[in-house]
């Protein structure tokens, strides 16, 4: 029998045995987990490495482009011609084009005759004292990703430029250092970054920046020098002449530096520190043409870092055709040496012949203008794909600006303005007015200076006439009618954003002409048009036409190439937007190469082909365009005193650059004609009313129309009329017939008879021959209900008095024209007097235009009293159509909640008045042209009503819906 102690002994050993188990057990578990944890580790380590070195390029780049003494980044970038044969510029300081490749030899000594080891050993201690010891890399800066090492910024600047910033980034350069470094060694890293470091923004490696800033080699530097030209390192973006204190400062702290070093004795730090140094300013890059490399630049420098490009191996292939180049150059530069007498000069810079020179039209000197004076900007572009093809511009035409500078643009925008107008129905042969704008001085802009020559008037004008010419009050008038927000509008669609400051500042009409523009931005908007209103831009675009990289403007760059031969930048194909319709932009180039109408400047625009061209002159006279285009070229120039020194030009001098060059350019080019879109329809109208014709009219052109606004009233603007000659009033039945003389007068409103009488325009007179002021001046027979002229339509009730001694009997008879051959009759003969009441009733329903009612009281001894009346029957309705906005239109209020609300309306007689209605409240009633107002937009859908009432109360409506969005 087992006892007690027994049992618990043996369940006590049972216990020990199943927890030494379990031990075990939870051992061999933690053993496994610890060896997953560094399988893992080193798993995901090597995912890390993979990851780190995936796409990785190759340290032998570096060792081919640095390769002496043709590796492609020690070549300076070389912009060439479009051919690319022609170099036309190398992006580097004059001085550095004799630059030296500085050899590093054994122990990292470079030899004596090469660079001095101060120079060497002061770089080595600002940028990596541990240099001779270091694997290459450093784990300092990983996070803030700054560059510890010498191989580590080669390895940033000339393998890692273009991948973003990112801790992965830091980790692939630092391994890139590594491997240049045990690849190379540190000798060959020392040698290539002496050649590379960056001393300012266009100067690269330590010989060059020694020749650019001391005027000698590296060799020949002082310790001043050297340590001088370390401080501009540590700070490459500085300019030199406005930090020289910091600098000096720098430089005197890597001097004591390396004295502590005990790399210079104390004498030489003491030389060092009182020596003076003259710093020499870098230069302009030498170009064949100083303004489209600078062009270049601004334009490549929206797009990618320039420092890449002055760093040096990058080959730029741009649009500029080198031939034209220098014909654009001698021209332009001749013109303003002829108008100080120079008249010898005709040679290109080259020494050759300036053949476009030969085809310019001689100009008077100025006499008091020096050449100086005056700066000339021309750019010629390839409208089809936005590619200039020659660019001149700048002060004195020598030195290149950062970027093409603004200038005032007159009238030069005027284009955008009467495009504006022609999407909104009119046409080149609506009638406008030019007369002086009311309350207003008149307005010199794009005619003539004040100096020159008033202003003068011209009347009645067609549209396409006041387009070609500039002239100032028809212009306002179109400008009132369509609403400078309207043509703000259009010039965005153009790349243009200078009228929104004006527009939201609520600016008037009058900020149109004021504008500053640079000429990219003139030739943008003619090359649109000569374009059939596509632009070719060189910046990439979303499926809005919204840029994604660069301006949408022309490009001067047709591809880029990097210092490892790769293709960085393509653009060569434009993309292209539509910004109008071909309709809009071919109306526009019809009305600016019609030479007939462009009359005042036909002698220097005209080039034997068709050309739309546009001129301007600002009115301070001081800013002078001439811009044009062929249906393949485009041509802006601007002439103007940009010192400011009150010279003053005259349009023929613009005018003159642009007729040579663009008669030179397309010299080998055929015959072109603007194309004519379908949409388009031509139709003979009266001139300058735009009507068709009548027997009256004097001249009968063809014009232009958009499908759907061709006229359909004949013309009102010269009438007819009888007219005694000689009391010279209108004749009447009164009036004895051989007295009567049938004459053609112009119909000239109130506010023009002004001009009229100044420009001895007949008016046509307004009394009557004979007529009585009033009806009757016998109250016993008179017409009470209508007055002299009323306008009647349909059923005419005629009410009055026709009694008197010895009444027998009245009768009412009508007859057509103030002075009529024969009467009609209305109703019977009435033998009751009648006092106050209705006499007759009279239906007009049939009839229209001028009637005489003559009522006539017969007394029993057969004498004869009468009452005559003129009238005006018209039973038409007025004709009304909504122009703006359109049926279901959805407009966007943005900055400025006004919304133009306009329409087409007319009466074959007289209109009086339209008013519109806004979800039936009344907004606004127009009694005369232009029939538009502008609305403060809410947002939200909306239903326009129109309503048009002549003067003999016929009426007409016409009715839409629109929805306003944020």
């Amino acid at each position: 029998m087992v006892n007690t102690a027994q049992t618990v002994k043996s369940r006590h050993q049972r216990r020990v045995k199943n927890q030494q188990s379990l031990g075990v057990k939870l051992g061999v578990i933690g053993a496994l987990i610890f060896s997953l944890l560094i399988v893992s580790v080193i798993v995901a380590s090597a995912m890390i490495v993979t990851n780190l070195k995936r796409d990785l390029p190759s340290v032998n780049v570096v060792s081919s482009l640095l390769k002496p003494p043709n590796g492609r980044l020690l070549q300076p970038t070389r912009i060439f011609d479009r051919s690319h044969q022609q170099v036309i510029a190398k992006l580097e300081a004059p001085a550095a084009a004799v630059k030296q490749y500085i050899f590093v030899g054994p122990n990292g000594q470079p030899g004596v005759d090469q660079v001095p080891a101060y120079l060497v050993n002061g770089l080595i201690l600002e940028f990596q004292p541990g240099f001779q010891y270091s694997p290459g890399f450093s784990l300092t800066g990983i996070l803030e990703g700054t560059h510890a090492t010498l191989a580590q910024l080669l390895a940033y600047n000339l393998l890692l430029e273009d991948e973003e910033p990112s801790v992965r980034r830091n980790l692939r350069e630092r391994i890139l250092a590594a491997q240049l470094t045990a690849d190379y060694g540190r000798n060959q890293v020392l040698e290539w970054y002496l050649n590379t470091v960056q001393f300012s923004e266009q100067v690269y490696g330590a010989d060059a920046a020694a020749r650019v800033y001391f005027g000698k080699p590296a060799a020949q530097l002082t310790l001043a020098e050297a340590a001088m030209l370390i401080a501009m390192a540590e700070r490459p973006f500085l300019d030199p002449s406005a930090g020289a204190q910091f600098l000096k400062q720098q430089q005197e702290l890597i001097i004591q530096k390396m004295l502590v070093k005990g790399w210079i004795t104390g004498i030489e730090a003491q030389q060092a520190l009182v020596e003076k140094l003259y710093i020499s300013q870098p230069g302009e890059v030498q170009s064949i043409s100083p303004a489209f490399s600078s062009l270049i630049l601004a334009q490549l420098g929206e797009v990618m870092p320039l420092e890449r490009l002055y760093r040096g191996g990058y080959e730029i292939t741009s649009s500029l055709d080198a031939d034209l180049q220098v014909q654009v150059e001698c021209a332009s530069r001749i013109q303003i040496e002829r108008l100080v007498g120079k008249s010898d000069v005709i040679s290109a810079p080259d020494g050759s012949p300036c053949q476009a020179a030969s085809l310019m039209p001689q100009l008077e000197s100025t006499g008091d203008t020096k050449t100086g004076d005056l700066s000339v900007e021309v750019v010629v572009l390839d409208p089809v794909n936005g590619q200039i093809l020659a660019f001149v511009g700048g002060d004195k035409a020598a030195t290149a600006p950062a970027y093409p500078a603004r200038h005032l643009a007159g009238t030069i925008l005027s284009p955008l303005i009467y495009l504006t107008s022609f999407s909104y129905g009119m046409s080149p042969a609506t009638l406008l007015w030019d007369l002086p704008e009311q309350g207003k001085e008149a307005r010199y802009v794009g005619r003539a200076s004040p100096q020159e020559q008033d202003v003068i008037y011209h009347g009645p004008v067609s549209l396409r006439e006041a387009f070609a010419n500039d002239y100032s009050g028809a212009g306002a008038q179109v400008e009132q009618q369509v609403g400078v927000e309207n043509i703000w509008t259009t010039e965005r669609l153009f790349g243009l954003n200078t009228g929104m400051d004006r527009l939201i500042a609520q600016a008037d009409l009058d900020e149109i002409e004021p504008q500053s523009i640079s000429i990219l931005d003139g030739i943008n908007i003619y090359g649109v048009l000569a374009n059939q209103g596509t632009m070719a831009t060189n910046g990439a675009i979303n499926s809005q036409g919204v840029a994604l990289q660069g301006k949408l403007e022309p490009t001067s760059v047709l591809q880029v190439e990097d210092p490892s031969g790769q293709e960085v930048l393509d653009w060569s194909t434009p993309k292209k937007i539509a910004v109008v319709s071909p309709q809009l932009a071919y109306m526009v180039s019809d009305v600016l190469s019609d030479e007939k109408s462009r009359l005042e400047m036909n002698v220097y625009l005209a080039i034997g082909r068709p050309a739309a061209v546009k001129t301007s002159l600002t009115g301070d006279g001081m800013n002078g365009w001439a811009m044009g285009y062929t249906p393949s070229l485009a041509l802006g120039v601007w002439v103007g005193d940009s010192d400011d020194q009150g010279n003053k030009l005259a349009k023929d001098v613009p005018a003159g650059i642009w007729h040579a060059i663009m008669e030179y350019a397309v010299q080998n080019v055929p015959v072109e004609n603007f194309n004519i879109p379908a949409g388009i329809n031509t139709v003979k109208v009266c001139q300058p009313s735009g009507l068709l014709p009548t027997s009256l009219c004097p001249v009968i052109v063809p014009e232009i129309f958009l499908e759907g606004t061709e006229p359909t009233e004949t013309d009102r603007l010269f009438q007819e009329f009888g007219v005694d000659r000689e009391t010279g009033l209108l004749a009447t039945l009164f009036t004895p017939a051989s007295l009567v003389e049938p004459r053609v007068y112009m119909d000239i409103p109130e506010d023009a008879e002004a001009w009229a009488r100044q420009a001895g325009v007949e008016i046509a007179p307004k009394q009557y021959d004979g007529f009585p002021a009033s009806p009757s001046t016998n109250e016993e027979v008179s017409i009470s209900s209508l007055e002299m002229f009323d306008y009647i339509s349909g059923q005419v009730v005629l009410t009055g008095t026709a009694a008197g001694p010895d009444f027998s009997y009245y009768r009412i008879q009508v007859g057509q024209g103030l002075n009529p051959h024969e009467w009609l009759q209305i109703g019977e003969a009435v033998d009751t007097p009648v006092y106050s009441g209705t006499l007759g009733t009279w239906d007009t329903n049939n009839l229209d235009g001028v009637y005489t009612i003559q009522l006539m009281v017969v007394r029993q001894d057969m004498r004869v009293e009468q009452s005559i009346i003129p009238v005006t029957i018209d039973n038409t309705v007025p004709e009304l159509v909504i122009t703006a906005p359109d049926d279901g239109e959805r407009l966007s209020i943005g900055a400025v909640n006004r919304i133009m609300l306009s329409a087409s309306a007319s009466d074959n007689h007289s209109l009086e008045k339209v008013n519109f209605y806004l979800d039936d409240i009344l907004v606004g009633s127009v009694k005369e042209f232009p029939y538009a107002l502008l609305w403060d937009g809410r947002i939200g859908e909306h239903t326009l009503r129109l309503e048009a009432y002549d003067r003999a109360g016929n009426h007409s409506s016409a009715s839409l819906t629109f929805v306003v969005l944020k």
